[in-house]
């Protein structure tokens, strides 16, 4: 899963039993199996039962390039309303990480539910604002801040919600190699910033872990004082 994507996730987990009825197919996939094609996209939509579904787009030489991962309990795309004329020059696969299960159902189906059902229209809209919000993050902190603000200020952000999610927040369980592709940057660029961090004694890194031993230090790095 993407270093953002944990934060901002879709879990309609509780909404499980309204899948159910002639409207709704259950299919399982093979590891690595695709679960959708790029021409299909958006023409059938998914709730994953067990297992995850990684969204991939194809980049100019062919290569599959990783978007982001959907584990139980997500929609994947959750969307019915994008209009019909909108052009993805590199459209997006699904595939199966693991052996998955899910429902498949068509985004009239999807349209429904919203209408007769509240609590899943909200969390459509909780979902959906969300999402914008990670876009505008990763805008920001993709256009705007150089390396060493966007490490750091990922850093604090992870944190933060690993705190709220777990009651402590200062080991993140990321490889180096991971947190370099979730911010864009080269290994060289992040390896030169988390050099930074622990000559002033911010973190330590271990293997797949970066742990912060100065989490308030790590977020007013570029507070004006």
């Amino acid at each position: 899963m993407g270093i953002y994507e944990d934060i901002f996730m879709n879990d309609f987990s509780e909404f499980e039993p309204l899948f159910v009825g002639d409207k709704f197919r259950r299919v399982t996939f093979g590891k690595k199996m695709v679960v959708c094609e790029a021409e299909d996209y958006g023409k059938k939509l998914f709730y994953v039962k067990n297992g995850t579904i990684s969204a991939l787009v194809l980049d100019e030489n062919g290569k599959e390039v990783y978007l982001t991962n959907m584990p139980s309990g997500t929609i994947i795309p959750l969307n019915s309303f994008a209009p019909e004329e909108l052009y993805l020059a590199n459209k997006i696969t699904l595939r199966a990480v693991t052996i998955t299960e899910a429902i498949e159902f068509e985004p009239a189906v999807l349209k429904r539910l919203i209408k007769e059902h509240p609590g899943f229209s909200m969390r459509c809209f909780e979902f959906k604002v969300k999402e914008e919000n990670l876009l505008l993050y990763k805008l920001v902190g993709f256009s705007i801040w150089d390396s060493q603000r966007r490490v750091c200020e990922s850093l604090a952000t992870l944190v933060e919600y690993t705190e709220k999610k777990e009651g402590k927040g200062n080991n993140l369980r990321w490889s180096q190699n991971d947190l370099a592709v979730g911010l864009g940057l080269s290994r060289g660029q992040l390896g030169r910033v988390l050099k930074m961090l622990k000559e002033k004694g911010i973190i330590k890194t271990t293997r797949n872990m970066i742990i912060v031993l100065d989490k308030d230090k790590l977020k007013n790095m570029f507070k004006k004082s």
